[in-house]
């Protein structure tokens, strides 16, 4: 990708204020992705499968790197994680883990199943910042 054109980055978030906070970070850190949100894990997978409104793949490009929230309705972020390391076509996607929780467990269980990172979540914006460059870090490892 050339520097004009953004990087498609899918980002599964059930949370407003959540996403807020991350739009806006990225908008003042001033960084070429282009946000795709989804508010649960099942939206997520029909999206990586380009099912219903997402086949359209202009409008819904192929992500390079998936932002997931732990704690979502209907299929959280450790099962659309664990899904995702489970397709051919996705395994090799770099899938960064947020959640509120700093249980260690939660932090090791990402691990487990494939994970690049694990995030507590934060509405402070240098922590923010500094999660938007780790982020950039795996899409410019592409």
């Amino acid at each position: 990708m050339n520097n004009c054109e953004q990087y498609p980055v899918l980002l599964a978030e059930d949370n407003e204020n959540d996403l807020i906070f991350l739009q806006r970070t990225i908008r003042k850190a001033g960084v070429s992705v282009s946000l795709h949100v989804v508010s649960n894990g099942e939206e997520a997978v029909s999206y990586l499968l380009g099912e219903g409104q997402y086949a359209d793949r202009e409008r819904y490009p192929e992500p390079v790197l998936l932002i997931t929230n732990v704690k979502m309705p209907r299929m959280n972020g450790l099962e659309l994680l664990a899904w995702v390391k489970q397709q051919l076509n996705y395994k090799d996607l770099p899938v960064l883990v947020m959640s509120s929780s700093e249980e260690p467990e939660e932090m090791d269980r990402v691990t487990a199943l494939g994970g690049c990172a694990y995030f507590v979540k934060t509405s402070n914006l240098d922590d923010l910042t500094e999660f938007v460059k780790q982020m950039m870090s795996y899409i410019s490892d592409q």
